[in-house]
């Protein structure tokens, strides 16, 4: 390197240079130093002088860094921050490290996986900016995600019953095949039946209220099935108000019209059904 240095400094100078916009480490000296950045001779000096990189990682952190980006053609420093930090004093937790290109992967997955990274974390992204001119951007729900555990807790004081011992095998397992599977039945239940059915579910409270409407497509949804549905929420104490949607509106805004003139002032919506999914099959795609 020494041997390229003068002519290197003859084109350095020629660059003009700006203050930095934000702060910057810089790894010849391991410290702040926006003033050395904006002089020839500290590229010069960077040319010949050790990379403190390990001293530059550490003053970052200590100024608050909890993430880093790596600009680079590989992986290589995101893969040696984290042996080079150690936790100052005041700050808990690891600071995330991510590259944004990796050899031999393509370049703008990797991007927005490293970007991805960021912004699940915390930290400010602008997809924007990021994407621009590709693909499009879509708002996220309105509504609050509803993090529900569907899973069964097992009941350690739950006692296992022992199966008689003329019905287990060897290994424990009842040696009749017809007991090793099942199968689940739907009855229908008459008026009466359904009635009393719907009466225990509802309990002392009734567990709908409001007005529900009901988006009713154009075809697909008979008449036994509407009032079958609204017998059953208007039994459970709400009420059904049929929304009729055809098929020029299946758009979000079209269908959110819909509903405020079907609702009433001062109505209070118990929720949204709808029997839109019922599209009745396409007659021209069956052959025989």
């Amino acid at each position: 390197m020494d041997d390229m240095l003068d002519r290197f400094r003859a084109v350095v100078a020629e660059v003009t240079y700006h203050p930095p916009t934000m702060p910057i480490v810089s790894t010849l000296t391991g410290e702040l130093a926006p003033a050395e950045l904006t002089t020839p001779d500290h590229w010069v000096r960077h040319v010949r002088r050790a990379v403190r990189f390990h001293d530059g990682a550490r003053r970052l952190r200590e100024a608050g860094a909890g993430a880093f980006l790596e600009l680079g053609p590989d992986a290589v420093l995101t893969a040696l921050l984290p042996g080079c930090l150690t936790p100052p004093a005041g700050v808990a937790g690891e600071p995330l490290a991510a590259a944004a290109t990796r050899a031999r992967r393509p370049e703008p997955e990797t991007l927005l996986g490293a970007l991805a990274e960021l912004d699940v974390h915390g930290f400010d992204v602008d997809w924007r900016a990021a994407g621009a001119g590709h693909g499009a951007h879509i708002d996220l729900p309105t509504y609050p995600f509803q993090r529900r555990r569907h899973w069964l807790d097992p009941d350690a004081t739950a006692a296992v019953p022992t199966p008689p011992a003329s019905v287990v095998g060897s290994v424990g397992r009842s040696t009749d095949p017809d007991t090793w599977r099942y199968r689940t039945v739907w009855q229908p239940l008459d008026g009466n039946a359904a009635t009393d059915t719907l009466t225990v579910q509802a309990g002392p409270v009734a567990p709908l209220g409001g007005t529900w409407p009901l988006l009713v497509p154009a075809v697909g949804a008979e008449e036994p099935l509407l009032t079958r549905v609204s017998w059953v929420v208007e039994r459970l104490g709400g009420r059904v108000v049929a929304v009729p949607v055809s098929g020029t509106d299946a758009d979000r805004g079209r269908i959110a019209e819909l509903l405020t003139r079907a609702l009433a002032e001062g109505d209070a919506v118990g929720g949204v059904m709808s029997l839109l999914g019922l599209t009745p099959p396409r007659t021209d795609r069956i052959r025989r």
